[in-house]
């Protein structure tokens, strides 16, 4: 609560009321204080002060500090998978989605606007679902056949602060 109303501070913003205050505590609850502290210092780094602090702000920072990304992010990273030297560092919520589009993006002319558009659809299904659940992305990494990209991707990814699971 004290790192929310900090927050507000720091952008001149009303502090909402105790009960408010709590109830944005519940909703952030799921990822753990590490998390939401990381969520929060990304937010003070990405934020423009433009838009409300509401829950949903505040839970987009601790998805993204958990690994949970965008669907185009998660869509421009999924495509890195097609290169079989690369090592993807992704989570569970994308490599689903990778695999529900995989039949349109193989062979020598994939269909990459198909893909696309069902690699989204999945994701977004799988997101909502998992949130509804309050289950966070677990991040792994899919290793590639280049070795030094291996240890580049994950050690890409410690520094961004992603658990990555073998």
């Amino acid at each position: 609560m004290k790192q929310l109303g900090q927050i507000h501070m720091a952008y001149r913003k009303p502090a909402p009321r105790p009960e408010v205050l709590n109830m944005m505590v519940d909703d952030l609850a799921p990822f753990g204080l590490a998390n939401i502290l990381q969520g929060f210092a990304r937010l003070r780094v990405t934020y423009t002060g433009q838009a409300p602090i509401s829950s949903a702000l505040l839970i987009g920072a601790c998805e993204s500090a958990v690994g949970r990304l965008s669907p185009d992010e998660a869509w421009s990273l999924a495509l890195s998978a097609r290169d079989e030297a690369a090592t993807v560092v992704w989570n569970d919520e994308i490599e689903q989605a990778w695999w529900g589009a995989a039949e349109l993006m193989r062979g020598s002319r994939p269909d990459l606007v198909g893909g696309r558009r069902a690699f989204i659809d999945t994701y977004t299904s799988v997101c909502h679902r998992k949130r509804e659940r309050g289950e966070l992305p677990i991040v792994s990494a899919s290793l590639g056949t280049d070795k030094r990209l291996q240890v580049e991707a994950v050690r890409k990814a410690h520094s961004r602060g992603l658990d990555v699971r073998p």
